[in-house]
């Protein structure tokens, strides 16, 4: 009897762990592993190195394997952790970096986001200094 139990238990678990998934996903994208039991806190590039205070329950899912992380807070795109550090001051690492990123001269470029490419992009209401520059710097702080 207690085989019975513990073979219907873990098709109900398998069962579960392939809705909580997604629709119809059965496996974890690239750089990724399936977990019964993964932090619902997971590390990213927004959040790298520092202590998250995490008292929510475990769940089921796809986790990034180790050296990477999650590339931000709502990305399901596991990146290579090292690639997180290497963007500084006002710029975060991307895995989708536009041809044309928003600047001082053109804070709402029009282009063709068909490719992208990874590398660092200025965090939200950041836009670069100008097009040659790599320094990311307030909209608001942009000369007119």
């Amino acid at each position: 009897m207690a085989q019975n139990i513990l073979v219907y238990t873990s098709a109900a678990l398998a069962l579960v762990c392939s809705v909580v998934l997604a629709e119809g996903q059965t496996e974890c994208g690239e750089n990724m592993h399936f977990e019964k039991c993964g932090t619902k806190c997971p590390q990213n590039c927004t959040n790298i190195g520092t202590a998250i205070p995490c008292q929510r329950r475990c769940e089921a899912g796809c986790f990034c394997n180790s050296g990477f992380v999650f590339e931000d807070n709502t990305s399901k795109r596991c990146v290579p952790e090292i690639f997180c550090n290497s963007c500084k001051g006002n710029s975060r690492y991307s895995s989708c970096v536009t041809q044309c990123p928003p600047t001082c001269d053109k804070p709402s470029p029009e282009c063709s986001r068909d490719k992208c490419w990874t590398g660092c992009v200025c965090r939200d209401g950041y836009v670069l200094a100008s097009a040659s520059s790599r320094e990311c710097v307030l909209l608001s702080e942009c000369s007119k």
